[in-house]
Protein backbone atom coordinates (compact mmCIF):
# COMPACT_ATOMS: atom_id res chain seq x y z
CA UNK A 1 0.00 0.00 0.00
CA UNK A 2 2.79 2.52 0.56
CA UNK A 3 5.20 1.42 -1.98
CA UNK A 4 8.47 -0.28 -1.30
CA UNK A 5 11.63 0.99 0.44
CA UNK A 6 13.06 2.24 -2.90
CA UNK A 7 10.36 3.63 -4.18
CA UNK A 8 9.77 5.71 -0.55
CA UNK A 9 13.74 6.86 -1.54
CA UNK A 10 12.91 7.82 -4.77
CA UNK A 11 9.44 10.02 -4.11
CA UNK A 12 11.53 11.82 -1.16
CA UNK A 13 14.76 12.46 -3.28
CA UNK A 14 12.20 13.91 -6.31
CA UNK A 15 10.60 15.80 -3.29
CA UNK A 16 13.65 17.20 -2.35
CA UNK A 17 14.79 17.95 -5.93
CA UNK A 18 11.66 20.02 -7.05
CA UNK A 19 11.43 22.24 -3.61
CA UNK A 20 15.20 23.07 -4.15
CA UNK A 21 13.68 23.80 -7.48
CA UNK A 22 10.76 25.91 -6.37
CA UNK A 23 13.14 28.06 -3.75
CA UNK A 24 15.57 28.93 -7.03
CA UNK A 25 12.29 29.66 -9.00
CA UNK A 26 11.23 32.28 -5.90
CA UNK A 27 14.73 33.48 -5.88
CA UNK A 28 14.93 34.57 -9.77
CA UNK A 29 11.09 36.02 -9.16
CA UNK A 30 11.65 38.33 -6.74
CA UNK A 31 14.78 39.03 -8.74
CA UNK A 32 12.87 39.93 -11.72
CA UNK A 33 10.18 41.71 -9.50
CA UNK A 34 13.13 43.89 -8.05
CA UNK A 35 14.12 44.63 -11.49
CA UNK A 36 11.12 45.70 -13.24
CA UNK A 37 10.34 47.98 -10.32
CA UNK A 38 13.71 49.76 -11.02
CA UNK A 39 12.66 49.52 -14.75
CA UNK A 40 9.53 51.41 -13.90
CA UNK A 41 11.16 53.97 -11.68
CA UNK A 42 13.52 54.39 -14.51
CA UNK A 43 10.54 54.84 -17.13
CA UNK A 44 8.87 57.35 -14.69
CA UNK A 45 11.99 59.70 -14.10
CA UNK A 46 12.43 59.48 -18.16
CA UNK A 47 9.01 60.79 -19.11
CA UNK A 48 9.54 63.43 -16.40
CA UNK A 49 12.52 64.43 -18.20
CA UNK A 50 10.97 64.65 -21.40
CA UNK A 51 7.87 66.58 -19.77
CA UNK A 52 10.64 69.06 -18.54
CA UNK A 53 11.63 69.08 -22.50
CA UNK A 54 8.59 69.64 -23.58
CA UNK A 55 7.74 72.15 -21.29
CA UNK A 56 10.65 73.97 -22.01
CA UNK A 57 10.19 74.09 -26.13
CA UNK A 58 6.80 75.53 -26.00
CA UNK A 59 8.12 78.11 -23.45
CA UNK A 60 11.20 78.71 -25.43
CA UNK A 61 8.80 79.16 -28.84
CA UNK A 62 6.31 81.09 -26.63
CA UNK A 63 9.19 83.53 -25.16
CA UNK A 64 9.92 83.88 -29.28
CA UNK A 65 6.67 84.69 -30.81
CA UNK A 66 6.53 87.31 -27.80
CA UNK A 67 10.11 88.27 -28.43
CA UNK A 68 9.38 89.30 -32.28
CA UNK A 69 5.95 90.48 -31.49
CA UNK A 70 7.33 92.96 -29.16
CA UNK A 71 9.58 94.06 -31.55
CA UNK A 72 7.53 94.53 -34.52
CA UNK A 73 5.04 96.64 -32.22
CA UNK A 74 8.31 98.62 -31.43
CA UNK A 75 9.16 99.43 -34.81
CA UNK A 76 5.13 101.04 -35.35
Amino acid sequence: MYGSVDEIQELRTENARLQERLRTTETELERDRESLWEAGREAERTVAQLEVVSLQDGYDSLKCQYDEEHDRLLRL
